[in-house]
């Protein structure tokens, strides 16, 4: 019997080389996706909640489908006997990127504010707006946003502000992996909802009337603006934390992207919990001091 043919049907010959890991990348490139990014492609979890990050949005993905809710508005106390839901709320929002290029992304948001019609309150699938938002990427980690949330409003029941902004967002591997850890930090400005109170520094005219800002509401065209920024580490592509101060308030929480191969995050915050800090909250509060108020945020992209 041919020697080669005993060795192969007794399984005694030389093991196949073992497979080469693939290398890991040189350079993370950074893109957009709603509130979150990605890295490289894939896709990672917020790095905000309020306060946009500046990166362009990644050309993979053209829609962003937003669900947020609020268990508690500041304004609203919740009567004897009542129930927490009398002052939940909740807001739709639709991102459409149509315009993107390899460093650079034009899109569009509409947005839905009255998702119910309880309490006799606003009308359901009232309080509807439209947005847009402009982004480069400078370099692969740094970014530079030009944009605006409920400025175009299709009815008088928006109450969230005439939202531009302009933020610059940097973002920093922590080390050097398929799936690197990755803190990334944004700043910047925006206006009505982002310089509201004590902490807007000037004001500008905002086209409209209907600025939560404004010193003469609902009727003034003026809103003020202010510093706003965003400090978060993700641990890889499925679990993040992060802290932010998006002039109405300051917020910290995490985020979550449960199944690694759909890009799907859940995000959960907490703001008003440092008491009457800042200090201009507590005139817009209904407890001194100021109780902690909880905000959740559900996003799918396609």
């Amino acid at each position: 019997m041919d020697q080669d043919r005993v060795v192969q049907e007794s399984g005694d010959g030389p093991e196949p080389p073992p497979l080469e890991s693939p290398p890991l990348p040189s350079v993370y490139n950074v893109r957009g996706l709603a509130r979150g990014i990605t890295v490289n492609g894939r896709p990672y979890p917020d790095v905000g909640l309020y306060v946009p990050n500046a990166f362009a949005q990644d050309a993979g993905f053209f829609m962003s489908t937003t669900l947020d809710w609020v268990n508690r508005t500041r304004f609203c106390e919740v009567a004897d006997g009542g129930d927490w839901t009398d002052c939940a709320d909740g807001v739709a929002y639709f991102d459409f990127t149509p315009f993107k290029s390899k460093n650079a992304s034009l899109g569009f948001q509409w947005a839905v504010q009255s998702l119910s019609g309880r309490n006799n309150g606003t009308g359901a699938l009232a309080g509807q707006s439209l947005g847009f938002r402009t982004a480069w990427n400078i370099t692969p980690t740094t970014a530079v946003a030009f944009g605006g949330e409920h400025i175009v409003q299709l009815d008088s029941s928006t109450d969230l502000g005439r939202n531009f902004y302009l933020v610059l967002s940097q973002a920093v591997p922590l080390n050097r992996a398929h799936k690197p850890i990755v803190m990334v930090a944004t700043a910047g400005i925006g206006s009505d909802f982002y310089g509201y109170a004590g902490n807007g520094f000037g004001s500008t005219n905002c086209l409209s009337g209907n600025n939560i800002s404004s010193t003469d509401y609902p009727e003034g065209n003026d809103c003020w603006w202010g510093p706003i920024g965003s400090l978060s580490v993700s641990f890889g592509s499925q679990f993040s934390i992060g802290f932010e101060s998006f002039g109405y308030g300051i917020g910290a929480g995490i985020s979550a992207r449960p199944f690694d191969g759909i890009p799907l995050t859940f995000s959960l915050y907490v703001t008003d919990f440092l008491g009457n800090y800042p200090d201009w909250i507590d005139t817009f509060c209904t407890d001194d001091p100021c109780e902690p108020r909880y905000y959740g945020r559900v996003t799918l992209s396609f």
